[in-house]
């Protein structure tokens, strides 16, 4: 699509989201953002000239957004959608300039919830063992004790264990649409080296002799190690394994997968490692991003380090 051809915001979207694709992009990414402007932008200004688009209107969007009940930090998603498409359509010459630049998304809430504790995450990986789907325990003995995403963890290949020199390397990832699948680089590019403790190595090892599989085989599969354990199956077998537990405890176990990636951070600070450490491990480009993640974390330490500092005196 050229940029004569590009009249409406419709059409700067779907030149934009193909040309992302051509670079590469995730497909599980692109499949986010095209569900995004499908569902929001597109209804919302889909027909409007780009160069008709005002900093006055996107902020309106956002106002319209927000009392409809979306909440600030998915409204952020939009917004940010929006404006590398229109920064994309500002290289092309679409428009001269990109007004999204300018707008006002709400101020975002941080976060409150909190990761589980050890014990907690003991017995997610003991209520897995017993559950359905006996091999989501090791994922979540790895996902606690590795801070691999869940994409990370599915395309672990033996390949990439090092069972003498006891640690991980992180090479790819896999994302997934639907039935889709497929392998990418891990995020931001980073491939890393995760040295790991002894019960990691002892289960791994167990793993590989339980297998007996190929190096190329995937490590987290449900058969001999041909199809990675997806990683919308581990969402879901994770879900079930928390109903269990609500059932079984009479507790909320509030928690998403995601946050036994935010246990192994916290942990790490509680245990006095550095940002450059826990960024290293959890695989972040910008040690910044793991300081603005895990704020909570080094508050926390701060306040110890005040303790010891007066105790001194």
């Amino acid at each position: 699509m050229g940029e004569s051809e590009i009249r409406t915001m419709s059409d700067l979207f779907e030149a934009w989201l193909g040309h992302l694709a051509v670079l590469g992009r995730s497909p599980s990414t692109l499949a986010s953002y095209r569900y995004k402007i499908d569902a929001v932008l597109d209804p919302s200004i889909g027909e409007l000239d780009p160069r008709a688009l005002t900093v006055l209107g996107i902020d309106r969007l956002y106002g319209e957004l927000i009392a409809g009940g979306m909440s600030p930090a998915t409204v952020h998603h939009h917004h940010r959608i929006l404006r590398a498409a229109l920064s994309q359509g500002a290289r092309w010459g679409v428009v001269e300039t990109n007004p999204a630049r300018l707008a006002s998304p709400p101020s975002q809430r941080p976060a409150v919830g909190r990761p589980p504790t050890p014990i907690q995450v003991r017995r997610l990986v003991a209520s897995a063992a017993q559950g359905p789907c006996p091999r989501l325990a090791s994922v979540i003995l790895l996902a606690a004790t590795t801070g691999m995403r869940r994409g990370e963890l599915a395309g672990l290949r033996w390949s990439r264990v090092d069972l003498d020199g006891c640690s991980v390397e992180v090479a790819s990832s896999v994302w997934q649409v639907a039935s889709r699948w497929g392998e990418k680089l891990p995020k931001s590019q980073q491939r890393r080296r995760v040295p790991l403790g002894e019960r990691s190595m002892a289960l791994l090892a167990e793993l590989r002799l339980e297998t007996g599989v190929s190096e190329d085989a995937f490590v987290l599969s449900r058969g001999y190690g041909e199809m990675p354990f997806l990683p919308d199956a581990i969402t879901s077998a994770f879900r079930r394994t928390l109903v269990n537990l609500r059932s079984a405890t009479g507790e909320s176990w509030p928690f998403r997968f995601h946050d036994l990636r935010h246990f192994t951070a916290t942990e790490l600070f509680r245990a006095g490692h550095s940002a450059t450490t826990v960024a290293a491990r959890l695989g972040h480009a910008d040690v910044a991003v793991t300081l603005r993640t895990y704020a909570h974390d080094t508050e926390d330490q701060a306040r110890r380090a005040a303790s010891e500092i007066e105790r001194e005196l």
